[in-house]
Formats: C-alpha cells, structure tokens, sequence
C-alpha cells in the first residue's frame, strides 16, 4: 500500500525536481507543490518522514533582497552630492517604524567597517555630516544614501544593511571620486639658450594616473601624426588636497617647420569622457622671430659707444658749470 501511494506521488512530482535522499523512500517535495497545498505538504512530511519540506516552507516566506547599482561600482566627481543607490524588496507589506537601515564605509586603507548613517523607528543619526536617508522614500523601498560634497577620502566600499524584523539583507557598492584635470596650453621661452616650448599644463587631477601625448598636421600632411620626439614630461606633483599636477613639454625646431603647423596636446584621464585637446598653430611670425631679433640687435649694435660717451661728456659739462659758478 505504501509503494502504490509513493508511486503516486512521484507521478504528480516532477521527476526533474525530485532530489533522492540516501535513505530509503525519502526524498524532497518541490516549492511549488508546498505553495499550492501546505496540507498536501504537512501529509507528505508526516507520511515520508521528510521535514525538510517544512523548512523550505517556512524559509520561502517573508524573502529580504536588497540590490544595488548594477556593475558594483559607483563613481562621482570631487565635491560633487552623490546618491549611493540602494533598493529592498519584501515579499510581505512592511511597517516603516519595523524598518532599520544602516550605512557602513570601508576605506581603502583601514580594513574596518565604519558607521555613515543609520535610522531605526524614530532614532536617525548620521556619523558623516548632512549623510541622509529619505524617510518617506523609505515606504516604497528606496534606501539610498545621500552626501553631499564628497571628498577624496570618502571612496571605498559603501554596505546598505536593510532589516525588516526578523528579516535582514545587505549589499555593497564600491564609490570612486575623481577629480577632472583643469588644462591648458601656453609657450615658454627659456632665456639661456631661447629655445621655444609649447607647454601643455593639467592640474587639479584625481587619481595620479593621466595620459599625456602630443600631435601635429600641416598643410602638406592633413592627418594627425603623433610627436615622440623633443617631447619632456614632467615630474607629477601631489597638492595637500590630494589631486596631482603635471606637465608636458614640445620643443619646437622653428627653423625646420612649415608655417602654419598645427600643434595638439591630447589629454586622457579617467574623469573625462572625451580627451581634452588644444591647438597651437605656428605662425611665419614665430618661426622667423629669433632671428629678426638678432638682426635688430646688430643693426644697431653701433650705436652704443656713441650714446656711453654723450652721458660721460654731459656729466662732465654739468660739473664743470657748478664749479664755474662756485
């Protein structure tokens, strides 16, 4: 009698959904028949001698999720307000005064858990100042932290704790602040040996990595060529707030360039979306400049001895007529 009424069962289960037990006439009742009937279930149980089903029974109720900005990572710029987005979802309607929520931060340098924000019932405190957490936001399952000004130090591992008594989830969210290079392109003239630069200048950049590289067309060559050659980087500099600096230098051979060259710094960095560029043309004016200057200087060279002895013969006619009046 028994086997007739196992092998019934086994021809309303799914054979596919059927988990054996190594004990003999044993095995699992699946979810979906425990949601139809739990009377079925409880007579399964009692019947089968399986308590496992009752288990998933009382497990399946009452699910938590919490989910967080797809891709785990979050970025924002520096000083900018920044939503960590965090959503639950709760298979039973819930009471906002049975919800409690709390924030933590991981830095990147300490391997320890910190308080940001956390809100139970009437209780709301926030450890970081203005960090806040929308109350009525709260009834539709929206979590989300808010902070405004974020700072370089505040990037690591944000964790939303959601519980719903007796019901707790978590998930986590890695915030990256960056900070955008501020550029620009200028010429320089070192006066030991007047040689002619283009610098090309980015500052205020978080983090320390930035692609700096420069290019050049002509008439005669439309396209861009990449420059390797006379190009002089310079040291990256830290600020005290913790942004960097750094420079790039062309030297520019006047004398061998077509006028009307056309000179590009390309800079790439994390916190921009496009590479930043600009130009700078070589005029016949700049190529020629130099040496206009050394002519200028020698066409009039001559006249120097002549102006030194008119202030020597001046003074010495002015002290020769107060010595007369004397």
């Amino acid at each position: 009698m028994f086997h007739r009424f196992r092998g019934v069962i086994l021809k309303l289960v799914d054979v596919s959904q059927v988990i054996r037990d190594p004990e003999p006439f044993s095995f699992a009742v699946p979810m979906s028949y425990c949601m139809v009937s739990t009377l079925w279930c409880k007579m399964s149980a009692q019947t089968l001698g399986i308590t496992s089903a009752l288990q998933m029974l009382s497990e399946g109720r009452g699910e938590l999720k919490v989910e967080m900005m797809e891709g785990g990572t979050q970025t924002t710029p520096l000083n900018d307000n920044v939503t960590i987005f965090c959503n639950f979802f709760d298979s039973e309607p819930h009471n906002i005064t049975s919800v409690g929520i709390t924030w933590f931060r991981k830095s990147p340098t300490f391997d320890k858990e910190f308080k940001v924000f956390e809100f139970f019932g009437d209780h709301l405190k926030a450890f970081r100042p203005g960090a806040s957490v929308s109350p009525w936001r709260l009834k539709s399952g929206d979590a989300s932290l808010q902070l405004p000004g974020v700072q370089l130090e505040e990037a690591g591992e944000y964790r939303c704790e959601v519980v719903s008594t007796p019901k707790k989830a978590h998930g986590r969210i890695w915030l990256g602040v960056v900070a955008s290079p501020a550029c620009r392109l200028f010429q320089v003239v070192v006066k030991e040996n007047e040689s002619k630069y283009i610098m090309c200048e980015s500052s205020g950049f978080y983090p320390e990595a930035i692609n700096i590289t420069w290019e050049k067309w002509t008439r005669q060559v439309p396209h861009h060529v990449e420059i390797f050659e006379d190009v002089i980087p310079g040291p990256t500099i830290k600020n005290a707030d913790g942004t960097f600096n750094v420079t790039s230098k062309l030297k520019l051979n006047s004398s061998q360039e077509d006028p009307e060259t056309v000179y590009q710094c390309v800079v790439q960095h994390v916190s921009l979306y496009t590479p930043w560029r600009s130009n700078f043309t070589l005029t016949s004016r700049q190529r020629f400049s130099e040496s206009e200057k050394t002519a200028v200087f020698a066409n009039y060279l001559w006249i120097l001895p002549f102006i030194v002895f008119g202030l020597i013969l001046l003074i010495v006619l002015i002290l020769w007529k107060k010595m007369c009046n004397n």
